[in-house]
């Protein structure tokens, strides 16, 4: 069985040009991030502050996903246990709207996942979407 653990995925801008301002777009219908391990797990993930380092140098820009499915941010099947936290979801590097699919942050049957502090969703549809999720921490 799989496992996807452990991985950081933290000061990048994902979507958008190197200045975090301009929508590039998306190739084939991608999602931003995509956090999947049917049947799993995918655990221990980082996506952008992890509480101990500066949120300023960690955050991910995940914007310009205009044609995805889902949006900036997917988690499925198998993903449990992740941590998004300190990003900018459909929006850029200035605070200008710059959207994403359907939805900045989804979660399919993603369970224990945690959505902490500094996470700025705008641009898209629904911010956050649950969809058979089996719980999550808002701190």
């Amino acid at each position: 069985m799989p496992t996807i653990s452990g991985n950081r995925i933290s000061g990048n801008y994902i979507g958008t040009d190197v200045t975090g301002s301009v929508a590039m777009g998306n190739q084939g219908g991608a999602d931003g991030v995509d956090i999947n391990a049917n049947p799993g797990p995918a655990s221990g993930n980082f996506v952008g502050w992890d509480g101990v380092g500066d949120p300023t140098l960690m955050r991910n820009i995940i914007s310009g996903f205009t044609g995805s499915t889902l949006g900036g941010v997917n988690m499925v099947v198998g993903a449990q246990g992740n941590v998004v936290a300190g990003n900018y979801i459909g929006i850029g590097a200035t605070g200008a709207p710059l959207g994403n699919g359907q939805y900045g942050i989804s979660m399919d049957y993603a369970t224990a996942n945690t959505l902490a502090a500094r996470n700025w969703i705008a641009g898209q549809g629904t911010a956050i979407r649950f969809f058979g999720s089996g719980g999550f921490e808002a701190p």
